[in-house]
């Protein structure tokens, strides 16, 4: 995709990090000049069923967050797919490092630090939390410091594992599998309930997210999956 323009307006420059789901790449938007971030879904070798699911949230991330204007919340700016038909959200581009970088490099935080940023976090939540969304992945890789205008902002990323829920009864719009980060799961989630889902998952997250920028490691740990749960 390097050198690929989108629609007619972003141009991929290079790549930022590659996954087993996608890649992320910098793109240049050509009209306004500003660099963007492009995430690209990669759907090759992937089971029909799966791949089918795997859309679907990717879609659901571009539209999730659309409509989520929030300072705290990386902004969507386009949805779109690339000439070889793999779908393509286009974010506004950060410069940074996410959390568990910045556990990696400089150790844990201090408190008045982890105040700091777990507010920030509990507000985005409480915020989506009014607006009917439940992240349900929060952890340190998912949460970015970024620098804008030469000071630092706190943003909440990937909504790609979020679902809609119903505010007045706490419900889930659809049925839900198991996804997220096990170290980081409630029980709830683990066990794939979906009815029980909801905001307070979030907040078990953000629970064992604290620990973490505390402590240098997560409140569970296992060699797998399984150990964790």
């Amino acid at each position: 995709l390097l050198g690929t323009v989108l629609d007619g307006t972003y141009r991929i420059d290079s790549a930022i990090a590659v996954g087993g789901m996608g890649v992320l790449l910098r793109g240049l938007h050509l009209r306004l000049g500003n660099a963007v971030a492009i995430k690209v879904l990669q759907l090759t070798g992937i089971d029909g069923s799966m791949a089918a699911e795997m859309l679907v949230r990717f879609r659901q991330e571009a539209t999730t967050i659309a409509r989520l204007r929030q300072p705290g919340i990386v902004a969507v700016l386009d949805y779109g797919a690339a000439p070889d038909g793999r779908p393509y959200i286009a974010m506004e581009f950060l410069e940074g490092r996410d959390l568990e970088q910045v556990l990696r490099e400089d150790g844990v935080l201090s408190p008045a630090r982890i105040a700091t940023i777990v507010g920030t976090i509990a507000e985005v939540l409480d915020w989506t939390h009014a607006n009917g969304v439940v992240h349900r992945d929060i952890k340190p890789a998912n949460v970015m410091l970024a620098r804008i205008g030469g000071e630092e902002t706190i943003k909440v990323l990937d909504f790609g594992v979020a679902r809609l829920v119903d505010v007045a009864t706490g419900a889930l719009t659809d049925r839900t599998m198991v996804v997220g980060t096990a170290e980081y799961m409630a029980p709830e989630q683990i066990d794939g309930r979906a009815s029980a889902i909801g905001p307070a998952t979030d907040v078990y997250a953000l629970a064992a997210t604290a620990y973490q920028l505390a402590a240098g490691e997560t409140p569970f740990r296992a060699r797998d999956f399984a150990g964790v749960v």
